[in-house]
């Protein structure tokens, strides 16, 4: 991405406002849970109730098992596409409004070995912004390009071009692989209730796990700690650079 379109759109962060960062989060927080549902009961959604699966959580492999359970286009699409963009905005906001402190506050979170991929993704961004958005526009991609300054139209343009081309990819995809998925997804519908099983207390286990580490918080405290990290900024420091 060159420094020039950065430079052009880049502004300075505001008044730290936990009003807006509130209208943020709790999104976010709801978009979470409902993944985490779309998770567990993947192994008795996938094969009846398909179009609820990606309404719950789109993630690939999920896309791509739906397209064999025979899914019609029209669903597949429209609601794969709404499903995969409606977090974007909002970690695009949260880069873009609250920049530093907010790329500080996912890396605190994020585990020790999370935490180098994101520094990673942060070096990359800064050369790769734009196929990053177009190709993987995940919640952290979306967190740098707001932070970075990136221009409004230029991530929305990149991030609904992305979206459309990984949905017609995994459309076809699923199509040219509709034998094996089809075997695996009628040995899910055998087993079904202990995979359920299975799957609910994986998930379970790993929003545990994450508690216990301090990765889920109430809403008050995620906001105490971005605002107290944006009280800590040096004085005049208003850029919004990734490094």
């Amino acid at each position: 991405m060159s420094s020039a379109d950065q430079a052009a759109d880049a502004i300075p962060p505001p008044r730290f406002d936990r009003g807006r960062l509130t209208l943020l989060l709790v999104p976010i927080g709801v978009l979470v849970v409902m993944a985490n549902i779309g998770t567990a009961l993947a192994p008795t959604l996938v094969n009846h109730h398909p179009v609820l699966l990606i309404t719950l959580d789109a993630r690939n492999r999920h896309l791509l098992l739906v397209v064999a359970a025979g899914i019609d286009a029209a669903p597949f699409f429209v609601i794969g596409f709404l499903r995969l963009l409606v977090s974007d905005p909002l970690f695009f906001l949260l880069g873009r409004w609250y920049g530093e402190p907010a790329l500080q506050w996912l890396e605190a979170k994020a585990g020790k070995g999370a935490t180098r991929q994101l520094r990673w993704l942060e070096r990359k961004f800064a050369r790769y912004g734009y196929p990053l958005v177009a190709i993987m526009p995940n919640n952290a991609i979306c967190l740098f390009a707001g932070s970075s300054g990136m221009r409004p139209r230029t991530f929305w343009t990149l991030n609904v071009l992305g979206t459309i081309g990984r949905l017609v990819f995994f459309w076809y995809l699923g199509k040219a692989l509709h034998d094996p998925l089809s075997t695996f997804l009628d040995w899910v519908q055998r087993y079904q209730w202990p995979l359920l099983a299975l799957s609910v207390g994986v998930v379970m286990v790993q929003t545990f796990r994450a508690q216990s580490r301090g990765e889920i918080e109430p809403l008050s405290a995620i906001e105490d700690e971005i605002e107290a990290l944006s009280n800590e900024r040096p004085p005049g420091d208003d850029t919004t650079d990734v490094r």
